[in-house]
């Protein structure tokens, strides 16, 4: 592995500007790639916050562990094609790295551009539900706390890896060890009532869903959301010890890990609902802190909600750490602007990659229902785990007809390639496919107009070296990351517009807007914030143009 070359500034303070070449340190094992992969995914946020999501869609009910086990399958099939292609591409820029060298940077900007459509929307997705879980307990409004959960993040997110990656596995424990407890309370408390042997059995087979194995698809497409992030440690490649071998290991491990974990929850949580069948209202309203107050008394349910708070906090932080090194990674290689490289002298953290995301998090938790949040995030993720097995298939059809390959990177991947497919055409709504049919047009158009303007990124086709600079116009990479914010606020816009007029009948808890939009103090901080990364950002890019300048005349 190479030595990485730290730039050579003055003042001990002072940020840099990254060359693509360069990383920003060796910070991570294979054991905090594990943990950023597991904590991305925050098991207890994503059970406490979808699972009646899961009972409902499809009519799932007490199939519902079934619904997990499906998506978990599909999750460590693409898990494998993401870590085979790690192997051979040990770059950071996850995504983009990774089809960039299989396939060449047309192919690579095409899916980034799909892969934005969950990164920069995972960390509100994550706070979105903890804000729901403080209000339901202490009654703080949500908009106060995706402010100050914002903050929070963004400050560890800064503060270095060893901060953030502590923080997590501490909060992680945590949560994880409150679930636990719950679902072992879950199992005896179904026993002692009788409810064990019925519930127990029907949870682990169709016969637990209202339309069979049918129904049970349907809810795995919805269960996918809980797996997003499990990719995470490929965002810190050139960051990470012996990346050709931790990272693929902390892919496929974080990915068997969730689905084993959510396996067992969800399957204690089935046996938590007292009304065999799941048709009691109650329990489609947050319905795991209610089964808590009937297990464990009732106000010790908000243990629950504790649970969820600080799995939301946990989840945020690993997702804008692992989508700030993608950005990063997108302005070193001039994809996106040069900016975004920047990283802190000291911290060799992100700057302002994690100050863009962190506006982007406050604009979309404060202003967004949840709902659309996640829908939104799984139209854009299922699109790529297809794009991740595809490429996995395409790069290694050359290696012949071996056992290991037809199976490896041929079997598994067109497995991949299939569920995911199902899941997109079976289990996504016909207005989703819509917004995902527009999107992967606009992205096309992109690549053509980047590819028009800037013709010099795209001469490094087919490989993994950072792509070097010729005549090109910096602007054009500004207007398409300002461009991606834009429809993606107009998507989820839309969407919420179709949610008002066409969600009637059952009421689910998370269509409670968090976002203050009539709020004046609310929309007032928000902007605040926005301005103030703006004019910092402005500042720190006007001083290292002026350094540079008296680098040169000092020459």
């Amino acid at each position: 592995m190479k030595k990485t070359v730290k730039p050579s500034v003055e003042g001990n303070n002072e940020s840099v500007m990254v060359k693509s070449e360069q990383s920003m340190g060796v910070s991570f094992n294979t054991w905090k790639l594990i943990i950023l992969g597991l904590a991305f995914m925050a098991p207890g946020l994503s059970l406490l916050a979808t699972f009646n999501l899961v009972i409902t869609a499809g009519y799932t009910w007490m199939g519902i562990p079934l619904s997990y086990l499906i998506a978990g399958v599909a999750i460590i099939i693409t898990s494998v094609s993401f870590a085979e292609l790690v192997r051979v591409f040990p770059k950071s820029g996850s995504l983009w790295s990774l089809a960039r060298g299989a396939v060449g940077s047309k192919f690579g900007q095409f899916s980034i551009w799909i892969y934005l459509l969950e990164i920069l929307v995972v960390p509100a997705a994550a706070l979105i539900p903890a804000g729901f879980f403080l209000q339901s307990w202490l009654g703080v409004p949500p908009w106060i706390t995706m402010i100050v959960f914002v903050a929070v993040v963004s400050l560890l997110a800064w503060g270095g890896t060893n901060l953030s990656v502590r923080s997590m596995a501490v909060l992680f424990i945590i949560q994880v060890a409150i679930l636990v407890a719950f679902a072992v309370s879950a199992v005896i408390w179904s026993i002692n009532t009788g409810n064990f042997a019925t519930q127990a059995s029907l949870s682990l087979t169709p016969a637990g869903s209202l339309f069979g194995i049918a129904g049970i698809m349907v809810g795995a497409t919805v269960a996918v959301y809980s797996f997003l992030g499990y990719e995470a440690p490929a965002s810190v490649t050139e960051e990470s010890e012996e990346p050709t071998k931790s990272v693929p290991w902390a892919i496929v491990i974080s990915a068997v890990a969730a689905t084993g974990l959510y396996l067992l929850l969800a399957w204690a949580f089935v046996l938590a609902i007292p009304s065999i069948g799941l048709f009691s209202l109650l329990y489609y309203v947050n319905p795991v802190p209610a089964m808590g107050n009937a297990i464990w008394g009732s106000g010790i349910g908000n243990i629950l909600n504790f649970a969820g708070i600080i799995a939301g906090l946990v989840s945020a932080l690993a997702a804008v750490t692992a989508a700030s090194r993608v950005l990063q990674k997108l302005g070193a290689d001039r994809v996106a602007p040069k900016a975004l490289s920047r990283v802190d002298r000291k911290l060799q953290t992100p700057v302002i990659a994690i100050g863009l995301i962190s506006v982007i998090t406050m604009i979309l938790a404060n202003f967004t229902p949840w709902e659309v949040i996640a829908y939104t995030i799984a139209t854009g993720a299922l699109p790529a785990f297809i794009i991740t097995n595809l490429l996995a298939f395409w790069y290694y059809r050359k290696d012949g007809f071996t056992l290991k390959n037809i199976i490896v990177h041929g079997v598994i991947p067109w497995a991949g390639i299939f569920l995911c497919a199902w899941f997109i055409i079976f289990g996504v709504p016909l207005h989703l496919k819509w917004i995902l049919f527009i999107w992967i047009i606009i992205g096309a158009l992109l690549v053509c107009v980047n590819y028009a303007f800037r013709p010099a990124l795209f001469k490094s086709e087919g490989g993994s070296e950072p792509v070097e600079r010729g005549v090109s116009r910096p602007i054009w990479g500004l207007v398409g990351i300002v461009v991606s914010i834009v429809l993606l606020i107009i998507v989820c816009s839309a969407f919420s517009v179709w949610l008002t007029f066409y969600s009637s009948g059952l009421t689910w808890w998370h269509i409670i807007p968090p976002y203050a939009g009539g709020d004046i103090l609310a929309i007032a901080l928000t902007i605040l914030a926005t301005v103030i990364f703006a004019v910092s950002t402005g500042v720190l890019i006007f001083r290292d143009r002026l350094f540079k300048r008296k680098e040169v005349e000092s020459r």
